[in-house]
């Protein structure tokens, strides 16, 4: 069975956090509070490091279709530099994807309840389908640990600016 565009997109970008080379340690949930209701998502399932929230929760992972989603990735013994080098890479690796295209790029670094932040928002879309990605991926500094947030959305912008708000009001 050949995998649709739109689930080859988002595998791909869930398979960098997956196998990114950062330093990681078991993300502690009782410090890090995520207001799920911003977006209306649910968490999903934890891979590892990597909590993985989407609309309908599991059932979202196992459809045909990829969904919209987003992803917590806890880094520990890490730099401002190195993360936003490593979201820097993803994006660079997801535009050698032969066809894709990334444009609308917004860089931000700015500091969010006394923690440094950095985020990245950009459209991109495959030339000749229907694969259109709003990703917007970001991550806070506390001391020299790192929660890195990533989301996808595939519903051509639906839940785009609700995974933002999500990203700023993390408090950890």
């Amino acid at each position: 069975m050949q995998m649709s565009v739109i689930k080859e997109g988002m595998m791909m970008m869930l398979w960098f956090v997956f196998v990114s080379p950062a330093v990681s340690a078991q993300m502690s949930i009782g410090s890090v509070k995520v207001d799920t209701t911003l977006s209306g998502f649910h968490f999903t399932q934890r891979d590892g490091d990597v909590s993985i929230y989407t609309q309908n929760g599991l059932s979202d992972l196992k459809s045909a279709k990829t969904p919209s989603a987003f992803s917590l990735m806890w880094i520990q013994n890490t730099t401002y530099e190195s993360v936003k080098d490593m979201i820097e890479e993803l994006i660079e690796t997801s535009a050698l994807v032969e066809g894709n295209t990334q444009d609308q790029i917004v860089k931000k670094d700015t500091v969010v309840n006394s923690m440094r932040t950095y985020s990245v928002a950009l459209r991109e879309t495959r030339k000749g389908s229907l694969y259109h990605n709003l990703i917007f991926y970001g991550f806070i500094l506390k001391g020299n640990e790192a929660l890195l947030f990533i989301s996808s959305d595939l519903d051509r912008g639906k839940y785009f600016e609700k995974f933002k708000k999500t990203f700023y009001s993390i408090r950890w």
